[in-house]
């Protein structure tokens, strides 16, 4: 029996390659061992964006909306607001308090009606490595020190493509500070390569990093006193 060969046309190798790009960019969602990171695109193609609590969580925004919403799905399907991205944080925008959430596999959140949502959401297990770190949200063109005496700080920062890290400042041992592009809880995980490493102390103390993420953590490689600037990249 003959075996007829298949010749796409060059249209249909567009469409075929249109496809996969959109089964690619539909979700930004990014999964950990312990953590979930989501941000616009999940909540502006549909509605609702799933997120669990195995342990229960600290959950941690950049945006500050009214028509964002954490919700959570009871056993007959219907939905209950429990707070919008406004309310998160406390009165610090800078330095926001971890919103906690009891143990649950049925979160998501909710946009009820936001045309334009810019945002970072950053959702991590109670039993979550590294889970005192500080968390710091970047919010005005002066940027923001990641001053802390914990050994790491995670910044988040959603308004630009990118931000830029310079301005080391402490005492560091071979091999630090480092910076990766997740949350502090996957910096421990044997899989979690640093973008950034240091060959110095003295080369850290002069460099200048871009990183292009959402959410990234710099781990001094020790606790004690130490800061950088993180600034938007325009």
């Amino acid at each position: 029996e003959k075996v007829q060969s298949f010749n796409p046309s060059p249209a249909m190798i567009l469409i075929l390659l249109w496809t996969a790009l959109l089964a690619i960019v539909a979700e930004s969602r990014v999964t950990f061992t312990h953590s979930e990171v989501l941000q616009q695109i999940d909540v502006s193609l549909q509605k609702r964006a799933h997120f669990k609590c195995d342990n229960g969580c600290k959950v941690y925004t950049d945006y500050h909306s009214d028509l964002l919403w954490i919700t959570k799905q009871d056993d007959q399907g219907n939905f209950t607001g429990i707070v919008s991205f406004k309310d998160t944080g406390g009165a610090d925008t800078r330095l926001p308090e971890p919103y906690i959430l009891p143990i649950s596999n049925d979160y998501y959140i909710e946009n009820r009606g936001d045309a334009n949502p810019i945002f970072v959401f950053y959702a991590v297990d109670n039993k979550a490595p590294n889970i005192d770190t500080q968390v710091l949200v970047i919010d005005d063109e002066k940027g923001i020190g990641g001053d802390s005496p914990t050994r790491m700080s995670t910044i988040l920062s959603s308004k630009f493509d990118s931000v830029r890290y310079s301005q080391f400042y402490g005492e560091f041992v071979s091999g630090y500070p480092r910076i990766y592009s997740t949350g502090f809880d996957a910096v421990s995980e044997k899989d979690c390569q640093p973008l950034y490493q240091s060959r110095s102390p003295e080369s850290g103390y002069l460099s200048n990093i871009t990183v292009f993420s959402p959410i990234s953590t710099v781990d001094y490689g020790h606790e004690g006193e130490h800061d950088v600037l993180v600034k938007w990249n325009k």
